[in-house]
C-alpha cells in the first residue's frame, strides 16, 4: 500500500535508500507541477477502443500491473497469444536478477493465462527491439499476425504506438500504409493514484514520464519512432516541468 497527501495543493511523498521516493520522507510536488504533468499525462494517453487482436504483446518494465492487466487482456478474449517481452531496461537493471520477460511471464501464470499460450522474448533492452525482436519471434514460429495489441505503463501508451509504427516490419518505416492494425491499452490508472513502492513517488513518476515526453521529440527527429503531433499546451507543459530541473533525471 502507499498514501498520498494532498495539502493546499502539494502532494507529499518519501525517498528510498536507491533514490526513489516511498512513503515517510516528505518531498514537495506544487499544484503548478501537478497540473503540468496532468497535461503530459493525457496526452501521452491514447484512448483506443478495445478489440480482439492476433496476438497481445506485454512490453517489459518495472511495473507488473503491466503484466497484470495484459493478463486480464488474454483472460477476456482480446488474444490468441500473450507476448511477453523485455530483458532489462534503464528502471530495471538494477532491481531485478532475471528478464523482465520472466518476471511478466509468473505474474500472467499466476493469474491464470494458460503457459502454452505465453511466448517470451527475453533479449530487447529498449522499445525498438521489444518491436523488432517480437515480431522476429512470431515469424519463426510461423504465427499469423494482422492485428497487435500492445500492452504498456499509462504515460508510455503514444511512444509504444509511435515506436511500433516504425519498428514492426510490416509498417514499412514510414508511419503511415499500416497493414498490421495495432491499438494500445494499460492499466486504468489515475497520475495521482500511480506511485506505489515498485515505481515510487508522484515525483518519480514524473520525471520518468518527461523522460518519455522528451522521446517523443528526439526520436520522431532520429527516425526511431513515428513523429507525433504535440498540441501547444502539451509542448508549454513539457518545457515548464523541464526548466524546474528537478524532473530531468531520466533525460538524454
Amino acid at each position: 500500500m502507499y498514501m498520498l497527501w494532498l495539502v493546499v495543493g502539494i502532494v507529499t511523498v518519501v525517498t528510498h535508500t536507491d533514490g526513489r521516493h516511498s512513503n515517510t520522507e516528505c518531498e514537495a510536488v506544487p499544484s503548478g507541477d501537478l497540473n503540468a504533468a496532468q497535461t503530459i499525462w493525457n496526452y501521452m494517453l491514447m484512448n483506443h477502443t478495445l478489440r480482439r487482436c492476433d496476438v497481445i504483446v506485454a512490453l517489459g518494465s518495472y511495473d507488473v500491473r503491466v503484466a497484470r492487466h495484459a493478463a486480464d487482456m488474454f483472460l477476456a478474449g482480446y488474444g490468441q497469444w500473450l507476448v511477453v517481452t523485455g530483458k532489462t531496461g534503464n528502471l530495471t537493471a538494477k532491481l531485478w536478477t532475471v528478464p523482465e520477460a520472466d518476471i511478466f511471464r509468473a505474474v500472467a501464470v499466476g493469474r491464470g493465462v494458460p503457459a502454452d499460450r505465453i511466448l517470451a522474448e527475453a533479449e530487447s533492452t529498449n522499445s525498438g527491439q521489444n518491436m523488432q525482436n517480437t515480431h522476429r519471434l512470431l515469424s519463426h514460429l510461423a504465427i499469423p499476425v494482422s492485428s497487435v495489441l500492445l500492452v504498456q505503463k499509462p504515460y508510455m501508451e503514444r511512444r509504444a504506438y509511435a515506436t511500433f509504427l516504425k519498428q514492426w516490419p510490416e509498417v514499412g518505416g514510414s508511419g503511415s500504409d499500416v497493414n498490421v492494425d495495432v491499438i494500445v491499452t494499460s492499466p486504468d490508472i489515475d497520475l495521482v493514484d500511480y506511485p506505489n513502492d515498485d515505481v515510487g513517488s508522484l515525483s518519480d513518476v514524473i520525471s520518468v514520464m518527461l523522460g518519455d515526453m522528451q522521446r517523443i521529440f528526439l526520436y520522431g527527429e532520429a527516425g526511431f519512432q513515428a513523429k507525433q503531433f504535440v498540441p501547444s499546451d502539451v509542448k508549454a507543459a513539457y518545457e515548464y516541468l523541464a526548466k524546474k530541473g528537478r524532473y530531468c533525471g531520466y533525460f538524454q
